[in-house]
Order: C-alpha cells, then sequence, then structure tokens
C-alpha cells in the first residue's frame, strides 16, 4: 500500500483495542480511498467485525463504490440483521455494474429472502448487464424467481429510455414466443405481468395468442390481463374483442370469464358491438349481464333495442343488474322514450321512482305531449290520494315548473265546476312543493280545503288558515277584497270561522280577521251568526 496513512487506517481494523477499529473505519469512511490495497482491507474487515464496526465498514463500501468488495459484502445479504442487509444492498448498488456477475451466479440457488435483496440491487442498478440478468431469471422456470423477476424489471421500466424499453420489450416479446411446451407457465405468466408493464397496443394480438387453450389456465388469464395492460385504454380493436368474447361466451372457467371481463370492462367496445352485448344479456352468470347492461350505457352502444331492453332489466329480480342498468341508462339520452313509456305504465312506486330518477337526467329530450301523458296519469292518482302521482309529477316539475303550475292549476278549477272540492284541493298540494308556489295558488289551495272541509262535514274555517295567515303577510295581495267576492266558493259561515281565527292572532292578522266578521255581521243582520260576528268584535276589542 503506497499511502502510509491509509496503510496506517488499515492496519487498524485489526487492532484488538476495541476503539481502533471503529475509528479507522469511520476515517475511511470519510477518505473513501480506491486503492485496491485498501479497499480488499475493509471488506476483509467485515466477516468477524462486531455491528458498529460492520455498519461503519459498509458505509464506507458504500461511499467508495469499488466492485472489488462484492465478495465480501454479499454473504452478509443472509443474515437477519435488517440494517446491515440494508446497508449491504446500498453498497452493492454503489458498486454498479462490476457487482452484477457476483450476483447473476448467486441468483437461482439463494434462499428466498436472498433472492430478494439481490433482484433489490439488480433492479436498482439498471444496466443492460442487469436487465439481462433478471430476463435470465425470468426464463429460468422458478415460478417464484420468475415472477420477483418480472416485478423488479417492470417496477425499473419507468426510469428506462426509448432503446432500453424497446430492448426490454423485444426480449419479453421473443419469450412469449416460445411454444407452450417449450416455456415453463411461471415464466409465461412472469413475461406476461413484464409486457404488461412495458407494452404496446400493437402487441395485443400475439398476447391474445396466449389464451388459447394450450396454455395451462393460469397463463391464460395472465395474457388477458395482459392484453388489457398493454392497450391502456386504447378502442378495444374488433379482431382482440372477436377472440376475447368466446372466453365469456362460452365459459371456459369462472377465472378466465373474470379476466376477460376485467379486460374489456374499462375498454371502449366498437359500435358494432352492441348486438353482442345485448345478448349477453341473456348469460347464465349475473357478473356477465351486469358488464353487458354497463356497457350498452357507453357512447356508441345505445339506441332503441339497447335502451327497451336496458329498461327492462329495471323490473327484474337482481338488485345488482337493475343498478347496472340505472346507471347505463343514465348515460344514454336516446333511452327518454322508452323510460317514459316505462314511467306511464309502472305500478309500483319504488320502481316508477327508480325511472324518474333516470328520466329526470333527459327531460330535454321529453316532448310536451308525452310530459302531458305523465301529468294526466298523475292526475286521478292524485283525487286518489296514490302517491304513485309524487315521481310522475317530479319529472314534470323538472321539465317545466311553471307548465306544472299551470296545469295543476286548471285541472283544479276542473275540479271545483264540477264540485270535486277534494280533488280540487289534491291537485294544487303539489305546488306548494315547489319555487312556483305564489299567493295565488296558495289562495286557491285554502279555498278549496275550505269547500273540501264544508264537503267532508269537517269543521270549516280551520282548514287552511294556515294558508290565509301568509296571505294576510303579503301586502300585496287584496285578501279582503277578493273574499267579498267569493260568495260560490266561500259561504258566510265559513268565513264567519275564519274571521274568528284570524282575530285571535297578530296584530295584522286581527285587523283581516274584524273585516271579515264586519261583512259577515252585515250579511247575517239579526241572526244568530250575526249576533255572534259582532259578539267576537266586542270580545277582542274591534267593534264596528
Amino acid at each position: 500500500m503506497v499511502n502510509p496513512l491509509l496503510a496506517s487506517l488499515c492496519g487498524m481494523l485489526a487492532s484488538s483495542r476495541p476503539d481502533h477499529p471503529l475509528a479507522a473505519a469511520t476515517v475511511l469512511a470519510h477518505l473513501a480511498p480506491r486503492e485496491p490495497a485498501a479497499v480488499k482491507a475493509i471488506a476483509g474487515a467485515l466477516g468477524t467485525a462486531p455491528r458498529p464496526l460492520k455498519l461503519a465498514l459498509l458505509e464506507a463500501l458504500d461511499r467508495i463504490g469499488s466492485p472489488l468488495a462484492a465478495g465480501e459484502v454479499l454473504p452478509l445479504l443472509e443474515g437477519t440483521d435488517e440494517e446491515v442487509r440494508g446497508k449491504a444492498i446500498q453498497a452493492l448498488v454503489r458498486m454498479g455494474p462490476g457487482a452484477v456477475k457476483p450476483i447473476t451466479r448467486r441468483l437461482v440457488d439463494a434462499p428466498a429472502a436472498v433472492r430478494r435483496s439481490l433482484l433489490s440491487v439488480l433492479s436498482r442498478v439498471r444496466t443492460g448487464d442487469a436487465r439481462a440478468a433478471l430476463m435470465g431469471l425470468l426464463s429460468s422456470g422458478h415460478p417464484e424467481a420468475a415472477r420477483e423477476a418480472a416485478l423488479a424489471l417492470a417496477g425499473g421500466a419507468g426510469g428506462l429510455g426509448r432503446a432500453e424499453l424497446a430492448a426490454l420489450r423485444s426480449g419479453v416479446e421473443s419469450l412469449l414466443r416460445a411454444a407452450p411446451d417449450k416455456a415453463p407457465a411461471g415464466s409465461l405468466s412472469a413475461a406476461l405481468s413484464v409486457m404488461a408493464a412495458v407494452g404496446q397496443p400493437a402487441a395485443a394480438a400475439q398476447l391474445l395468442r396466449l389464451t388459447g387453450p394450450r396454455y395451462p389456465e393460469a397463463v391464460r388469464r395472465d395474457a388477458l390481463l395482459a392484453v388489457s395492460g398493454v392497450l391502456k385504454g386504447t378502442p378495444m380493436p374488433p379482431r382482440i374483442l372477436a377472440g376475447i368474447l368466446p372466453l365469456i361466451q362460452n365459459g371456459p372457467s369462472p377465472a378466465l370469464r373474470s379476466a376477460a371481463l376485467e379486460v374489456l370492462g374499462p375498454s371502449r367496445l366498437p359500435a358494432g358491438a352492441a348486438g353482442t352485448m345485448q345478448a349477453l344479456l341473456d348469460h347464465a352468470d349475473p357478473a356477465v349481464r351486469r358488464f353487458a347492461a354497463r356497457k350498452l350505457g357507453e357512447p356508441g352502444m345505445g339506441g332503441a333495442k339497447s335502451s327497451r331492453r336496458l329498461v327492462a332489466l329495471l323490473r327484474g329480480g337482481d338488485p345488482s343488474l337493475r343498478d347496472a342498468a340505472s346507471e347505463a341508462l343514465g348515460g344514454l339520452p336516446e333511452a327518454a322514450p322508452a323510460l317514459l313509456e316505462e314511467l306511464i305504465a309502472c305500478a309500483e312506486i319504488h320502481r316508477a321512482w327508480t325511472v324518474a330518477h333516470i328520466l329526470r337526467r333527459h327531460v330535454e329530450r321529453l316532448r310536451r305531449p308525452g310530459v302531458r301523458r305523465l301529468f294526466d296519469k298523475a292526475v286521478p292518482a292524485l283525487a286518489a290520494d296514490d302517491r304513485i302521482w309524487e315521481p310522475l309529477l317530479h319529472v314534470v316539475r323538472h321539465h317545466d315548473p311553471r307548465l306544472l303550475y299551470e296545469w295543476l292549476m286548471e285541472a283544479s278549477e276542473k275540479f271545483r265546476k264540477a264540485r270535486k272540492y277534494a280533488e280540487a284541493e289534491a291537485c294544487l298540494i303539489p305546488l306548494s312543493r315547489g319555487d312556483h308556489f305564489d299567493s295565488e295558488a296558495r289562495y286557491a289551495l285554502a279555498l278549496a280545503g275550505v269547500r273540501a272541509a264544508r264537503a267532508k262535514g269537517g269543521a270549516r274555517g280551520a282548514d287552511g288558515v294556515e294558508h290565509f295567515r301568509h296571505l294576510v303577510r303579503d301586502p300585496a295581495f287584496p285578501l279582503v277584497d277578493r273574499l267579498k267576492k267569493e260568495r260560490a266558493r266561500i259561504e258566510t259561515e265559513d268565513l264567519y270561522h275564519l274571521g274568528f281565527l284570524l282575530a285571535e292572532g297578530t296584530p295584522e292578522e286581527k285587523d283581516v280577521g274584524a273585516e271579515l266578521l264586519k261583512i259577515v255581521a252585515a250579511r247575517s243582520g239579526a241572526t244568530k251568526l250575526g249576533r255572534s260576528a259582532r259578539s267576537k268584535l266586542r270580545v277582542e276589542g274591534l267593534d264596528p
């Protein structure tokens, strides 16, 4: 050793004094000498070094990065000390290409834990030799080792240049071209997982070949998943789709069918596949039916026939299939006519709400005659207190809330003229749930409530009083003047009961109540009703 200082420090590594070797290792780590003799001395001290010294020596070798120490560092990967093993891995990574050959010689026969450490080094060295070593392990036929090598190759692919990536891809494709009886299944599956990470869409045809019956089921499944990987969300080529569909239709095994669905799920299918998806709605496997239903909701897959098939699924007994159909129909504006007919025909409220919520997303596609049919079905349901009217009018409201207002007011007036007061009131109740419930609608509802109560023989005047209270608080609404003119729609006795209740309310209500009681007193004269009106005015301090 030429450098006396290095010679002295290296000599201290073998000192019997406990503090000298550690001090020397610390200084050598700082100096990071690359002289072969110094490197050999540092590496040679590893074998019998206690743990603190071992860590310091590995730190020095990490700083130096010389492959001359690889032979002494490699055995440390077999230990159980995580920190020592981690330092050893880091030192080997720093040694770079020079550490690849000794690592390669140990790969296949190394215990599993050691092999994983060696693979960790190779995946981080990222040289051609390191990738070649991993490729060798990929084709070794050792299932676990091949899988681990595949993970290392796929994980390191992101940092490769275009030429390096092309070389890796070419090597994997070459392995996949081997005849089924010439390549171990574990190697094929491992290669397929690498191809899923680095492959291009053009490789899908080659991968499809490995889904054939000559290959083990595990390989066929991995080939399907690799197809999904190389396509990476690009449109599914018709040829590839034609090759995958038999695995779903004929169902060689649930695992293959599941993998095929996994491949096709995120892919955009060609428009011509709509007929096939419709046929799959009749498949025995519920997962296939759900898959087909969702696919029919994608762009280019709809149409009148698809819409009708999906709408029919809403009547089925499989909740998950109904959900899939609902999801698909929500993305199909062209399904609006079929949904409209379904809602009109529907008699069960929960299903009607399902259809209504979907149809709401497509209300702009509805024409007025169709919306009017929904309304016309809702009116008798309102009159019969059948809550099926709620989903029907939900759609009408979202189509045009002002139109719903007009139609309900008209329907209520028709019922009133026919002296069907309860029905008239029922037609106005939905308005109270919307933004278009103005004072005019409130007044009509309040009057209808009074007449309906009288027709039922109930207490009159109290019914709808809250609506009248609201109208009192609207300064723009001439409540008293309107009620004066309502002799055909509200009887004097009803006017008395309303005035009686309002006279016991707020100052505003008292004033209106007094006006109404005065009207009653004037109309009724000396009758019992007239006397009662004047008595209430005196009691409330509202003398006429």
